[in-house]
């Protein structure tokens, strides 16, 4: 009996235990946008909750106060130090990476009344984790969203950060982008049937900035473009580079080091650039440092079939020396080649052929076909072997008059192998034809 009793008190007391475990599985804290939330370190000093977001975008955490201290002018914009106090808001991933961070400390020998220093935390759509510690303060706050309204939406399973993933591109449409916290280059696609002249047009609001520029501290970074093609090369073009030497319309103001409200400035820019492409893919590339004030971006492209202007290329005359070429076009606008050149052989002198050997006393008489054309003289080469390595002997004949020419000195009763090739003189260097088949005489 003590058994049983023992059981069914295990038994009560793992159902208790695991419906605790579920009640607080069940208990996870959502938030929504447009909600106020407050935390107090007098209760809980880190609080997390779970937000999905829909499409990609700015999260803001606006109205940060105290309620023990609202703002007197009911905007809630205002933050009033009286203790030394903290608060870090902290966005994470699906993959724990820790993509946003929004921190503040004071110390009552500083007083400091303002907004909080704020970067804005554009990210990509998905499910993060935003977790709030506080220190010796009660926040609240509300968080708000404003989508981006990407025309090719992203996320973190699908998005266009690489040419394998770019995003098709129709000339003279407008595609809006976003360059996040979380995404820090935006591929798209676009392909040419004729060579054109293709306009790449980026509107954005200035500036860009990463994690720790002015007035955060730091240098301003930019937003630029590149075009690749199939094979990764890129295009011989400096691209488009909207500089970040201004602040973007994020907020309205903020608070300086010495404590004074400043406002930001709003400048938006246009830049387009020209690049003049043959048929074929290729890929544009948006790029921008991975923190900036804002990362929208509006992209256009236009392209106008190139209308050739076409120019004759004379033919050059082939000569001894050097090959010539013959009749081509090309255009003048964008130097195409509409027709190419094609190459003509160097000249080169007729060859000419044995026609009898006659054996003489340690000598030989050769005899040949005639041989005028591109021809100024012959030349005789005789060789005691079939590859004219030994014993080889060479007679020049000047002027393509002459068909036969004695060979003397040679040894008696000796075979000899012998090959004729003509050759032509201009301005003083000879240029040769190919040598005639060889035939063989003995000397008596």
């Amino acid at each position: 009996m003590k058994r049983f009793i023992s059981l069914m008190l295990s038994l009560v007391l793992l159902i208790s235990v695991n419906s605790a475990v579920i009640a607080s599985a069940d208990t996870t804290k959502i938030m929504n946008f447009g909600q106020k939330y407050s935390v107090s370190s007098s209760t809980d000093s880190s609080v997390s909750y779970k937000l999905t977001l829909p499409k990609s975008g700015l999260v803001t955490f606006d109205n940060l106060s105290h309620e023990e201290n609202p703002d007197e002018s009911g905007n809630g914009n205002v933050l009033v130090i009286n203790k030394y106090e903290e608060y870090t808001i902290s966005v994470i991933n699906s993959k724990s990476e820790k993509v946003y961070s929004e921190s503040y400390s004071a110390n009552p020998a500083n007083i400091i009344v303002g907004q909080s220093k704020k970067m804005p935390c554009y990210i990509l759509s998905g499910t993060y984790t935003v977790t709030v510690t506080v220190a010796n303060t009660n926040l609240s706050f509300t968080p708000n969203f404003v989508s981006s309204d990407e025309t090719f939406a992203e996320s973190y399973n699908v998005n266009n950060n690489s040419t394998e993933n770019a995003d098709p591109l129709a000339f003279k449409t407008a595609v809006k982008g976003m360059l996040g916290i979380d995404d820090s280059e935006d591929y798209y696609s676009f392909t040419l049937s004729c060579k054109s002249y293709v306009d790449v047009s980026i509107f954005a609001e200035c500036g860009f900035v990463n994690a720790s520029s002015t007035p955060f501290g730091g240098s301003y970074s930019d937003l630029s473009s590149a075009v690749y093609n199939t094979n990764g090369d890129e295009i011989d073009n400096n691209g488009i580079t909207l500089d970040g030497d201004a602040y973007g319309n994020f907020s309205q103001f903020y608070t300086d080091e010495n404590g004074q409200l400043r406002t930001y400035e709003t400048k938006e820019r246009t830049k387009c650039i020209t690049y003049l492409l043959n048929t074929g893919t290729y890929y544009l590339k948006i790029s921008g440092v991975h923190v900036c004030l804002d990362p929208n971006y509006v992209l256009t492209l236009n392209n106008t079939c190139v209308t050739h202007t076409p120019v004759t290329d004379k033919a050059v005359a082939p000569t001894f020396a050097k090959a010539g070429k013959t009749v081509g076009t090309h255009c003048s606008v964008c130097g195409e080649v509409i027709t190419a050149q094609k190459t003509v052989a160097k000249l080169v002198p007729s060859k000419t052929e044995l026609s009898k050997l006659t054996p003489l006393k340690k000598s030989a008489k050769i005899t040949w076909k005639k041989q005028t054309k591109n021809t100024s003289g012959y030349q005789i080469q005789l060789a005691t072997d079939g590859k004219f390595t030994k014993g080889k002997k060479t007679v020049t004949v000047s002027g393509n008059k002459y068909t036969a020419v004695t060979v003397k000195k040679l040894s008696a009763k000796k075979k000899y192998f012998v090959r004729i090739r003509t050759y032509k003189s201009v301005s003083g260097k000879k240029y040769y034809s190919g040598w005639s088949k060889a035939k063989s005489v003995k000397t008596k």
